[in-house]
């Protein structure tokens, strides 16, 4: 049995650090909500494919797009072993803060916010071979209501659930008696 544990546990640790694809829709919403309203950056950068994983996503978009002019398909492949895990998180890590600035300019309280509801709709992504998300999350806080707006949620076929998104903005909603 320990050896079977000691067989094991590096798996368990490989498969437990990687980044999870969410394959529904309303759970991945409410994922982002969460990682914002408790201001977690981590949370937030679980969000988004791993190295290995949008080399990936890239490499097939490569493929495709080569075809048989192999030159272009190597200099790609190079290119791609200059994606690291740390270099993604400071490009992931740098939208978290943006979406952190803007909430502040737009007077969100956190520890006060609660999830109202959202609205998405997907579209055909041809370029990845799968689809993509956008929506706007609706919430309140301090008794005013607020939205976020995101797209770029991907869900590539090669990863077979959401993965990504881009904050576009976060702001208080302006009612016409207002």
């Amino acid at each position: 049995m320990k050896r079977i544990f000691l067989i094991l546990f590096p798996f368990f640790l490989f498969f437990h650090s990687t980044n999870a694809q969410i394959k529904d829709t309303d759970t991945f919403i409410r994922q982002l909500f969460n990682s914002l309203q408790q201001q977690d950056e981590k949370k937030f950068i679980d969000l988004y494919p791993n190295a290995d994983q949008l080399k990936s996503i890239l490499l097939s978009m490569m493929k495709k797009e080569s075809g048989t002019d192999t030159s272009n398909l190597q200099l790609g492949k190079a290119m791609l072993n200059e994606i690291t895990d740390s270099s993604l998180y400071f490009e992931y890590a740098k939208e978290f803060r943006d979406a952190m600035d803007s909430s502040r300019i737009a007077g969100v309280d956190w520890n006060d916010a609660k999830f109202s509801f959202s609205q998405a709709d997907t579209s055909k992504a041809v370029d990845i071979d799968g689809i993509m998300l956008r929506g706007i999350i609706y919430f309140s806080s301090q008794q005013k209501d607020y939205f976020i707006s995101f797209y770029e949620v991907l869900w590539p076929k090669q990863l077979d659930g959401w993965v990504g998104v881009s904050i576009r903005n976060i702001g208080e909603m302006k009612h016409p008696e207002d």
